[in-house]
């Protein structure tokens, strides 16, 4: 898959563990549902306000 903006960059969540926890338990879930295996992507804003940006 290609997604051609520069709005927008993979999220960098390893500085963040409950995060990735969260969207691996949100996977987990979302094949229990569907019974297919579900991969979630996260993306954050390319220019965030760096005091928001800061406190993750």
């Amino acid at each position: 898959m290609h997604i051609d903006t520069n709005e927008y960059k993979v999220a960098q969540l390893q500085q963040s563990p409950q995060a990735l926890e969260l969207l691996q338990k949100t996977e987990e879930a979302m094949k229990e549902l569907t019974g297919r295996t579900i991969t979630l992507i996260a993306y954050q804003k390319s220019r965030e306000d760096e005091q928001y940006s800061n406190q993750y």
